[in-house]
């Protein structure tokens, strides 16, 4: 099984990456995301390897960090969601966006991928919500403009922030406190990304 592999890559007009090692060309379907970012050094390229064996195929995929490694892995689990489908929505959507969907129960980010309908991304926000995410990086969650709110959040968004914020590493009565006091500060005219994203900023 292929963990790891390092070398000078080629960026192929498919979208893929020819990575030769040692004289050996592999090819690696990557995110563009990915591809993105081992554009920036082609000469000296490292990617993660998720290794799929078909009766007909040796396929090999790359990841710039085990963040998106772990994503993949994780939406492989979704039915109906194969490794292209996988690739399509770490293209459009860092881990960091999808895990906020998920939260947020936002089937249109999902549906922004190649593959996904309506009722792929249903079920991908059913599914992916119904067991624990994989972490996010704190500094990837994305920013969002914030309102001024006029009264106090709801019962249920306060859970689902609690939630996220125990996901994310932060034991429950830090969460608690940390809501609270966003809260009592902005009201409930907010997001719960918004909510989310202050309770980080609380926490330092």
């Amino acid at each position: 099984m292929i963990g790891r592999l390092r070398g000078q890559a080629d960026i192929l007009e498919t979208g893929e990456c020819l990575l030769d090692v040692n004289g050996v060309g592999y090819l690696v379907s990557v995110s563009s995301r990915t591809l993105d970012k081992i554009s920036e050094n082609l000469n000296e390229c490292t990617l993660l390897i998720e290794t799929i064996v078909r009766e007909d195929a040796f396929l090999l995929f790359g990841f710039s960090d085990r963040t998106e490694q772990q994503w993949f892995r994780r939406l492989l689990d979704v039915q109906g969601v194969g490794a292209k489908v996988a690739l399509a929505l770490l293209s459009v959507s860092s881990p960091a966006e999808l895990y906020l969907a998920v939260q947020e129960q936002d089937k249109k980010v999902f549906s922004r991928a190649a593959g996904v309908g309506p009722r792929l991304a249903a079920r991908l926000v059913l599914e992916l919500g119904a067991r624990p995410l994989p972490p996010v990086p704190l500094s990837e969650l994305p920013a969002k403009e914030i309102k001024t709110p006029q009264k106090t959040a709801s019962k249920l968004q306060s859970d689902d922030v609690i939630s996220a914020l125990e996901g994310l590493g932060f034991r429950k009565n830090e969460a608690e406190k940390a809501f609270q006091k966003v809260s009592e500060a902005q009201g409930d005219d907010l997001s719960t990304s918004d909510f989310l994203r202050l309770c980080l900023k609380e926490l330092g």
